[in-house]
């Protein structure tokens, strides 16, 4: 829960990152499945350089398209709703980044983080069957946030939870408890409800290192905990984060990160084991599988969404 002392020191800022309206009327629009292409062009149209990052995003190598697509109309088509709703939100985050002072760590790295988690939540969804594979994306990239907040605009308390990680041995969770008396999925799932984020984004963010046996009390019986399938488990999305951010320590991208302990995670390595079950190979080799796949996907959100910080 967010600390009273963090949460009334957030409501004194003026300069929070808020959503353009463009952004925000544009998603709108795409809520609905018979959303109208004019319409949401004539709203991106508004800002030159939301408009200009669409039509290089539809004419890169990615799409391969033969023939230049020079209107927003066209872009819109080429793109789809989906890929358009992930290219906004992290537009809008990247301008979070772009404005934040690289002093503590390396934000780049932070930034490359960000998007990993993204894709590997996006390849998460389709693996286990979470059909809002978008949402998935949007959450992963961006269930973090907390820590650039915390580290933005408590910059001094922010590096006492930095030493208490590198040289007393704690988890970012514990550093952060002890400094703030609350954590950066708290500070997240603030900042998440001022955004307006669906319920179970917010979720997400406030539950991905809450082991999920604390969380979801029908995994307890007879004070034994069953272990739950994904199906079973009551925030499907906040596993999903979850596994991506594990995945991002598993494949070298918490690089940033100032302590070598790993946090608890809403999953078990029960919940992983049966992510990365086969019967005719190894948990490792599966799991190496896993990575390679993870890190393609990754290496196409990349591609799409090169932004400098």
């Amino acid at each position: 829960m967010l600390s009273n002392k963090v949460k009334r020191k957030l409501e004194t800022f003026t300069d929070l990152p808020a959503i353009p309206a463009v952004i925000s009327d544009v998603i709108n629009e795409l809520e609905n499945p018979n959303y109208d292409a004019r319409k949401v062009a004539t709203l991106i149209e508004q800002d030159q350089g939301i408009t200009a990052r669409l039509l290089r995003m539809a004419n890169s190598p990615f799409y391969g398209l033969a023939k230049k697509i020079s209107t927003i109309d066209l872009a819109i088509v080429i793109l789809g709703s989906n890929v358009l709703k992930e290219i906004l939100i992290s537009l809008l985050l990247h301008r979070v980044f772009r404005n934040v002072k690289n002093t503590i760590f390396d934000v780049k790295q932070f930034w490359n983080y960000s998007i990993f988690c993204g894709a590997a939540a996006r390849f998460l969804s389709r693996k286990l069957g979470y059909k809002l594979v978008s949402e998935a994306f949007v959450a992963g990239l961006m269930h973090d946030i907390g820590i650039l907040i915390l580290m933005d605009k408590f910059r001094n308390n922010f590096a006492k939870s930095c030493r208490l990680q590198s040289e007393e041995n704690f988890s970012i969770i514990e550093a952060e408890m002890e400094v703030f008396e609350c954590t950066h999925c708290d500070v997240g799932a603030w900042f998440a409800e001022k955004w307006n984020l669906p319920e179970q984004i917010v979720s997400a963010f406030y539950n991905h290192h809450t082991p999920f046996f604390i969380s979801d009390n029908e995994v307890y019986s007879n004070d034994f905990i069953i272990t739950p399938t994904f199906n079973k488990i009551k925030y499907p999305l906040t596993a999903i984060v979850s596994m991506s951010e594990w995945l991002a320590f598993e494949c070298g991208y918490k690089k940033w990160s100032k302590s070598d302990v790993e946090p608890a995670y809403y999953i078990s390595n029960e919940i992983i084991s049966a992510v990365i079950n086969n019967e005719s190979l190894s948990p490792e080799a599966v799991l190496a599988v896993l990575k390679q796949s993870v890190l393609d996907e990754f290496e196409k959100a990349t591609a799409m969404l090169s932004f400098n910080i």
